[in-house]
């Protein structure tokens, strides 16, 4: 994915048209730790971004008066995997997903989506980055930090999906109770922190 170019004429402030053609028109920005979040056919009239596509530093009445932020909710979480066919096994194997589409492209990657029904259903976009150092990031942001990506499901399956991870051989932490809900910890094969959580 390449970023940069002339930016589209009504933007987000801080945002760059993604010139990948297996996505839909979209724009790319980074959230204040850096992230990258995509924005799917952005929908937001009123945003501007400064001419030549550098940012602006005021962010202070970048909503106009008639416009406001109405965005339907996470697409897709994007994560990088060493071993894509690995990966793969292990979140249509262990987790059930579906693969829903795959990329032939410098790059490997897919789609996958789980069972629930729109707009339940999660999805989550690997990226294979077979020579990407992912053991430092991971540690900081999820060992000394907080970054996770976590799972709903509803109080009647949370036991049984509990069981079904130990009879997969999947090694994790609880079932344990967190503010109003209660969850079961674990990381995929390449370390990406995962949760699955249901309500009390």
């Amino acid at each position: 994915m390449t970023l940069g170019g002339e930016p589209p004429e009504q933007i987000l402030p801080y945002c760059y048209r993604s010139s990948e053609k297996s996505l839909s028109p979209a724009y790319v920005t980074l959230d204040p730790i850096g992230l990258i979040v995509i924005l799917s056919e952005a929908k937001n009239p009123g945003f501007k971004i400064a001419s030549g596509g550098t940012p602006p530093v005021d962010r202070a009445g970048a909503l106009e008066d008639d416009a406001t932020m109405k965005l339907d909710g996470v697409h897709h979480i994007g994560l990088n995997v060493r071993d894509l066919d690995r990966a793969e096994a292990f979140y249509t194997g262990v987790l059930g997903f579906e693969v829903t589409e795959r990329y032939a492209e410098n790059i490997r990657h897919l789609m996958l989506s789980s069972a629930g029904e729109p707009p339940e259903a999660a999805k989550v976009h690997l990226f294979e980055t077979k020579d990407l150092d992912m053991q430092g990031a991971l540690e900081t942001m999820s060992g000394q930090g907080y970054a996770h990506l976590a799972f709903g499901t509803t109080r009647e399956r949370f036991p049984v999906i509990v069981e079904a991870l130990k009879k997969r051989k999947v090694d994790f932490k609880g079932p344990m109770v967190l503010g109003k809900g209660e969850s079961v910890h674990f990381t995929d094969p390449d370390g990406n922190h995962l949760e699955i959580r249901c309500p009390i």
